[in-house]
């Protein structure tokens, strides 16, 4: 289970460096995630966080074709954070086979819940407790 998941709105090098001192000593002992719309920064925090999972944000359609077109960047991430309204059955087959991780936001709709659970999401974010009702 992760302890951490931080969603990085900041992505400035203070910021970065501030951060790695941060969870260095924490990280080994506390799952973290940690997801940005900004590939260097997730870039920068590969080198220096190897033992934190690293997620791709993508909110629109051209994150996904910097992610298809930077192998860099998909060799440095262990998955994706993607608007649900994204998602589709090819975005997932290519991402699993890729070996990554697929966790949509922000699905408050039990039918589109429903959807993304056919496609093969790995994880949900929600406003909804209806949604965790439904998972029980």
């Amino acid at each position: 289970m992760v302890k951490l998941d931080l969603k990085l709105k900041q992505t400035d090098r203070k910021f970065l460096d501030d951060l790695v001192t941060f969870l260095t000593p924490r990280a080994p002992r506390e799952p973290v995630m940690i997801s940005s719309r900004d590939r260097d920064a997730l870039l920068y925090l590969h080198h220096r966080l190897s033992h934190i999972w690293l997620l791709f944000s993508i909110g629109f359609p051209d994150a996904v074709h910097t992610l298809r077109s930077v192998p860099v960047l998909l060799n440095a991430i262990h998955g994706v954070s993607v608007f649900q309204g994204l998602v589709d059955a090819n975005l997932v087959t290519w991402l699993h086979a890729q070996k990554q991780l697929v966790v949509a936001w922000t699905v408050n709709d039990v039918r589109r819940l429903t959807e993304l659970v056919r496609l093969g999401v790995d994880g949900v974010t929600t406003a909804n407790l209806a949604i965790l009702q439904a998972l029980e």
